[in-house]
């Protein structure tokens, strides 16, 4: 089982000091949230709570995660880093192609790119982009993706995106994952078309991992590719049941996030030692 921690909702002044707690204790990586800011007018309702309520206050930290993953980067040397997921369409493509290559070219090829549509119009309404079709061009995004990622000179064509010949640099020495977020079809169809991995949205029970295990794995066949070359990323209703974790492996989902601390606004010797407790109590037995 790979353990990846989560670094959302905290101060970015404490990115260095989970990432170095987290390396040490055997972390396989940490997942980082994206948002670029919290409207005071919000039109979209969050489409998780009852009341289209966001499940965090307006004072949230929202650092920027490629400069928060850089600086956690290079200040280890394993631990790997995905975010889950950054909003990509959101932003102008040359943008995303641009700070990914270079944040996985600082971080010597640990970095994952997971994707996601969003759901907040705002996010896309303050780097002016469009919000509808935003699914499409994330799509489309993707392939882009994978040509500027290409050394020499690349061009794209597209329905949504035109790149001329042109060179991007630093060209990363690997090939970036790429992982799409969400649960919807649309989801679903683009994990198991264009991606690498798949972020399962949210914490659920085993039975609903299992569903939707079988499901992506049927599209993977429909789509002839092999699923020991895909990444499904769980995340844990509870960081220290390990008897949930080895039935994710049985399952065949062998990366869970698990946050190991309840308070996001504790101080890093408090995050600090609850990361070792749970290197001690859960990842030397389960892992």
């Amino acid at each position: 089982m790979r353990f990846w921690n989560a670094f959302g909702y905290i101060d970015p002044r404490q990115a260095t000091g989970v990432a170095a707690a987290s390396e040490a204790a055997g972390f396989h990586g940490l997942v980082v949230p994206d948002h670029s800011h919290y409207p005071r007018q919000l039109s979209t309702p969050y489409p998780y709570t009852a009341d289209g309520s966001p499940p965090f206050p307006p004072e949230t930290p929202w650092p920027d995660v490629w400069c928060v993953i850089t600086a956690m980067a290079v200040t280890t040397t394993t631990l790997r880093f995905a975010t889950a997921v950054y909003v990509a369409a959101a932003r102008p493509l040359h943008t995303v192609a641009h700070q990914v290559a270079t944040t996985a070219v600082i971080s010597d090829d640990r970095v994952a790119l997971g994707v996601g549509v969003g759901w907040m119009r705002e996010d896309y309404d303050v780097y002016g982009q469009p919000f509808e079709q935003r699914g499409e061009r994330l799509d489309e995004m993707i392939d882009a993706l994978r040509m500027l990622w290409q050394p020499g000179w690349v061009e794209f064509e597209g329905e949504h995106y035109h790149v001329p010949p042109m060179r991007l640099s630093p060209v990363p020495s690997a090939p970036i994952p790429i992982y799409a977020g969400g649960d919807s079809e649309p989801a679903r169809r683009r994990a198991a078309t264009r991606c690498d991995g798949w972020v399962l949205a949210g914490p659920l029970d085993l039975a609903s991992v299992q569903d939707r295990v079988t499901d992506m794995h049927r599209r993977l066949a429909a789509a002839g590719r092999a699923v020991d070359d895909f990444t499904i990323v769980a995340m844990a209703p509870d960081p220290w049941d390990i008897d949930f974790h080895r039935r994710l492996e049985d399952l065949g989902v062998h990366d869970v996030v698990c946050v190991p601390w309840t308070d996001m606004g504790c101080d890093v010797a408090t995050k600090r030692e609850a990361v070792e407790r749970f290197a001690e109590q859960v990842i030397s037995v389960a892992g």
